[in-house]
C-alpha cells in the first residue's frame, strides 16, 4: 500500500517547524498501520466466510426413511455434530464410510448419499466441522483439521468390527480427510477423495478448486 502525505513545516500557532512535521509524520504513520489492519487476510475472510456457515437445514436420515443416531463428537473444547446410520444387521460383508463434506455444506445435505449407501449394506457417518450446522464455534483452519482428526478416531471406535473402513471427502473435505489419515494411529482401509483442492490456501485465495482429480478403491468387492 502506497501511503502518501503532504505536510507543511511553516510555523503553526507558536510550534516549531521540528515539532510540526513531527507530529505530522506521526500522524501519517498512525493512518498507515490503521489501514493495513483494517484489511481482513484471506485466511481471515476465509475462516469467517466458508468455516462458519451455522445452521442450515433441520433435515434428518428419518426423512429419508432412515433410523440414525445422533452423534455428539469430542474435538478439543468443542462438539460436533454427527448422523450415524448403521446398515441392516443382515449385511454381509459389512462396511462403514466416514463422509468429510464440503465447502457450504453441512450433515443435511447428505441424508440422501446416507440413504444410499444403507441400501447398499454400508453404514455411515456423515459430521460437521465446527462453525458448521449444531457443531460448536468457531470454525477455524487449525480446528478443522482437529476435527477431522477426532471424526476419525470415533469412527475407528465405532466401527471396530467392521470389514472395512473407509474415508469420502467431497471438495474442501480433503484437506481435514487427509490430515486425518496421516495423523491417526489406527489407518483406513480405502480412501475416496473427490473433487479436491490442491491446498486450503489455495481454495482461500483463489476461492476456486485448483484441481479437480479424484482417488479412490472399491469399498465393495
Amino acid at each position: 500500500m502506497a501511503i502518501q502525505g503532504k505536510c507543511s513545516t511553516r510555523r503553526r500557532g507558536g510550534l516549531s517547524s521540528a515539532l510540526f512535521a513531527s507530529i505530522c509524520f506521526l500522524s501519517v504513520v498512525v493512518f498507515a498501520i490503521t489501514a493495513s489492519t483494517a484489511q481482513a487476510s484471506p485466511w481471515d475472510a476465509f475462516e469467517k466466510d466458508t468455516l462458519n456457515p451455522g445452521k442450515r437445514s433441520e433435515a434428518t436420515p428419518a426423512d429419508v426413511g432412515l433410523t440414525y443416531e445422533r452423534l455428539s463428537i469430542p474435538s478439543g473444547n468443542r462438539q460436533l455434530d454427527s448422523f450415524l446410520v448403521r446398515a441392516k444387521d443382515s449385511c454381509r460383508p459389512t462396511a462403514a464410510l466416514l463422509i468429510f463434506h464440503g465447502r457450504g455444506e453441512t450433515i443435511a445435505d447428505w441424508i440422501r448419499v446416507q440413504r444410499y449407501l444403507y441400501d447398499r449394506c454400508i453404514s455411515s457417518i456423515i459430521f460437521d466441522y465446527s462453525g458448521h450446522g449444531r457443531s460448536s464455534a468457531p470454525g477455524t483452519i487449525g480446528h478443522l483439521n482437529a476435527d477431522g482428526a477426532a471424526a476419525l478416531a470415533t469412527f475407528m471406535k465405532v466401527f471396530s468390527t467392521a470389514e472395512k473402513r473407509c474415508l469420502l471427502s467431497h471438495s474442501m473435505g480433503g484437506g481435514p480427510l487427509l490430515y486425518a489419515a496421516t495423523h491417526s494411529n489406527a489407518a483406513p482401509d480405502c480412501i475416496i477423495i473427490a473433487s479436491p483442492f490442491s491446498s486450503l490456501r489455495a481454495m482461500a485465495v483463489r476461492g476456486v478448486p485448483a484441481i479437480r482429480f479424484g482417488v479412490y478403491r472399491c469399498i465393495l468387492p
